[in-house]
């Protein structure tokens, strides 16, 4: 099943990681974060699991991919927990709307 999940945070608290990196390392870990974030809306996915597809990350680059990484999980999981209650009430609205249709026609 393909998430419907758009997208990820970025937080400021996360800048000094990544001005210690040259830019190609930067590319890299963002190219990772991207697909982190995407694999993760639909399985979980561990950070450790995300990092073997990234061999040309530096331990410095892989380090802040960790740190990051976590936030993208920790808010994935809040998301998740929303997309739930979402759907709950959704099915709620529909439950009683066909109570409402069936009491109607007695």
């Amino acid at each position: 099943m393909k998430s419907d999940k758009k997208g990820f945070v970025l937080y400021f608290d996360m800048l000094d990681c990544l001005q210690c990196l040259s830019p190609e390392q930067r590319g890299h870990l963002f190219t990772a974060l991207y697909r982190y974030a995407r694999d993760a809306a639909e399985a979980d996915l561990l950070p450790e699991t995300a990092l073997d597809a990234f061999p040309q990350l530096c331990p410095e680059a892989r380090m802040a991919f960790r740190f990051m990484a976590d936030a993208v999980r920790r808010d994935t999981a809040k998301w998740k927990q929303s997309r739930e209650r979402y759907r709950m009430a959704a099915l709620e609205r529909v439950r009683e709307a066909r109570e409402n249709c069936t009491a109607g026609m007695k």
